[in-house]
């Protein structure tokens, strides 16, 4: 071979050989800046769970019982009457607030607008859930028959926590020595009709 081909070849080899590290070179110098990717799972977002007030004496604001004001709530007594119906009976300031018991139709006049006990008729105001007028009761539909100085008017729509009336003076004679008297009362599908339930009042007054 001539030797000017000869250190022609030779200066093509070293020229692919320094091109060849170039590259190598790059290729490498780029592997090494590279930002490393992190494959974990990131931290999961901390949610505060949001619950609604669902048991009694839960919500802000209400006594342990929902009814009256939370020095009243241990006075209650149970109380039957000479027919074996039971009541929740208390002897209180007439000032003392009565408060609704859950949401639903509070009425004061009518046939559900009075009681009549040992002869002597007293007022009476029934709150009862809204569907009650559209729907059929079931077992679990409460029924919160009170008995204190409620004015008679038409049937109102009241939220759980309002304020139904006052206690009033009026002695309960026939009962004892009571001004306000209430009465918890889930449907019975057997007589179809609604009686008086202890595991429904024990709810709201837990001394009985």
């Amino acid at each position: 071979m001539p030797k000017k081909q000869a250190r022609v070849a030779i200066l093509l080899i070293v020229f692919i050989i320094i091109v060849a590290g170039a590259v190598g070179y790059s290729i490498w110098a780029n592997r090494v800046k590279a930002p490393t990717v992190s494959t974990s799972t990131p931290p999961a977002v901390e949610t505060q769970a949001t619950t609604t007030a669902t048991s009694v004496g839960t919500a802000p604001g209400l006594s342990t019982c929902v009814i009256l004001d939370e020095q009243y709530c241990d006075q209650g007594k149970l109380i039957s009457d000479k027919y074996g119906d039971q009541f929740v009976a208390f002897n209180l300031p007439s000032t003392a607030k009565i408060y609704a018991p859950f949401s639903g139709v509070f009425r004061t006049s009518g046939d559900l607008g009075s009681v009549t006990i040992g002869g002597i008729k007293y007022q009476s105001g029934t709150l009862y859930p809204q569907y009650l007028e559209t729907q059929h009761p079931t077992t679990s539909t409460p029924w919160f028959t009170a008995y204190a100085a409620f004015t008679p008017g038409p049937d109102t729509d009241v939220q759980r926590g309002e304020v139904l009336g006052t206690v009033g003076s009026q002695i309960m004679k026939p009962l004892g020595n009571y001004n306000f008297i209430v009465s918890f009362n889930t449907y019975n599908p057997q007589q179809k009709t609604f009686l008086f339930s202890l595991s429904l009042a024990r709810q709201y007054f837990s001394n009985l």
